[in-house]
């Protein structure tokens, strides 16, 4: 397998990672009140750490599955280059909007 195959699925990861960081934020936001994480400094139960490894592990899982069923490194190439606008611009509207 080449490894520009396995670079690019994970390159498509990230961008999952952060499209599912910026939903879940939002579901929360909207559905379970609890303190900005930004003016928090510790907590026991801190809710910024599970949506981290959430999205984590669905990037990784994305990033797997992409780089198993993928026939062809173009079309990953583009859906990654499609994707990345979108991604970023989702995590920076929940970073701004809903902090």
């Amino acid at each position: 397998m080449k490894s520009s195959k396995w670079l690019l699925a994970l390159a498509c990861g990230c961008e999952a990672a952060c499209v599912v960081y910026a939903l879940i934020r939002t579901v929360q936001f909207f559905f379970i009140p609890e303190p900005n994480p930004a003016l928090v400094m510790q907590s026991v139960h801190a809710g910024y750490f599970w949506r981290a490894w959430i999205s984590a592990y669905a990037g990784g899982f994305v990033a797997l599955a992409i780089g198993l069923l993928a026939k062809s490194e173009d079309r990953i190439a583009q859906v990654a280059l499609d994707a990345l606008p979108w991604s970023a611009g989702l995590l920076a509207a929940q970073g701004l909007l809903l902090p």
